[in-house]
């Protein structure tokens, strides 16, 4: 009976995070993947990583006061690795790391229909969007799919059709964001913005300023 309750799967694991008891703290995000270790002697990757196939490692964070991610503090880091060591299976070993967070920006241009109030449809746009990237929505590994985002916006009330969608970095150079810079121009294939091979998640930091819009009459 004992041994019911152990984590086996990635999913038991991620089950078992989320399920954790408020008074130990909350994690936000969380993600597992097997662990690897880089060897420098092989410069071609993949082949150039090392499996452990009795190690997993955990990536977290969770939110701070205003509802941003940010990394565990290390009283939640402690609570959550005890917490978890109840339910481990005894041959499984967990490292409890922090994934990167990815600050992005996007700007956007539509054409209105006839007869439609442009600043209505600027108004739809950008809510459709802040739902559409919602942290609650948004994943740990997860990529961003810009044909999905662009088709939201196509069926929209007042939208002719989506002439451009942009989405950018914002790091520390551009004022209070993540440290962490990523190149989503290299990142982007197919119109689908792929995350990093370390862990990301992508996160519109400050939604009022960081989503702009313009209507173009047609």
């Amino acid at each position: 009976f004992a041994a019911q309750n152990r984590c086996v799967t990635r999913e038991d694991y991620l089950a078992r995070v989320y399920a954790m008891p408020a008074k130990f703290g909350a994690v936000a995000k969380a993600y597992i993947i097997g662990d690897s270790q880089l060897d420098a002697s092989d410069v071609e990757y993949p082949r150039g990583r090392i499996q452990n196939p009795l190690a997993l490692n955990l990536y977290t964070l969770t939110f701070d006061a205003q509802g941003k991610l940010t990394p565990l503090n290390q009283a939640l880091r402690e609570n959550l690795r005890t917490y978890l060591s109840q339910y481990r299976m005894l041959t499984d070993a967990i490292n409890i790391k922090t994934a990167y967070i990815v600050n992005i920006a996007i700007e956007f241009e539509v054409i209105s229909r006839p007869n439609e109030n442009a600043n209505e449809v600027l108004l739809r746009c950008t809510k459709r969007l802040r739902d559409l990237l919602s942290i609650d929505r948004m994943q740990i590994n997860g990529p961003i799919n810009m044909s999905n985002l662009k088709s939201q916006l196509d069926l929209l009330q007042g939208v002719e059709s989506v002439t451009d969608l942009r989405i950018m970095n914002r790091s520390a150079i551009h004022g209070n964001y993540s440290k962490h810079e990523y190149d989503i121009e290299t990142a982007t294939k197919n119109n689908i913005i792929y995350p990093s091979l370390d862990p990301c998640i992508f996160e519109v930091k400050y939604p009022n300023r960081d989503i702009k819009g313009k209507i173009l009459k047609p």
